[in-house]
């Protein structure tokens, strides 16, 4: 390769590197728009639009940010002061929305030393090695509906929806098992 040669990779190496580190920079300067506090804590924006906080050394994801949940409406949590928990669905109207909620609340309750069971609403297409619980024992009772709420019934807190709705019901479960 000619001296000429390499002066030109190299000056190329050094406009995509200069390019590059201005990228970079511009990400690591934005950081502080990435991070949020709320209630005294700090919550970091991921990469994928997710909220991280980490309480006690147990780190906690979040899909919306806490501010954007201020106007979502629960129910008080008070009266479910059990350290064991079922998490409860209906075998035919589970889907990817409820899996993945079901998922997540039962990280957030095993994360504050709770006990977690997953068990179906009914018997029928519930998995034979599954209990069929109902809310006569204090339950999370997700169903799949089109009005997204969260309400109290007997033992069960019923968090009903679908899609983004009950993610961000199930997000503001999450906030208030963790004291936010």
């Amino acid at each position: 390769m000619k001296k000429s040669q390499w002066i030109a990779v190299f000056i190329i190496f050094l406009m995509v590197s200069s390019a590059a580190g201005f990228i970079l920079g511009s990400f690591s300067q934005d950081s502080s728009k990435s991070n949020l506090k709320y209630k005294g804590q700090e919550f970091s924006l991921n990469q994928d639009g997710r909220y991280f906080i980490t309480i006690n050394g147990v780190q906690f994801v979040f899909d919306y940010s806490p501010e954007e949940l201020e106007t979502v409406s629960i129910p008080s949590l008070d009266l479910f002061n059990s350290q064991k928990f079922y998490i409860l669905f209906e075998p035919f109207y589970k889907n990817q929305d409820i899996d993945y909620n079901m998922q997540k609340l039962g990280y957030f309750l095993q994360a504050t030393n709770k006990v977690v069971y997953a068990a179906c609403a009914q018997e029928e297409g519930c998995p034979e090695d599954m209990p069929i619980k109902n809310c006569q024992d204090y339950s999370f009772y997700f169903k799949q509906a089109n009005q997204s709420r969260a309400y109290i019934q007997d033992k069960c807190y019923i968090i009903e929806g679908d899609g983004e709705e009950i993610t961000k019901i199930t997000d503001k479960v999450d906030l208030k098992l963790v004291g936010l």
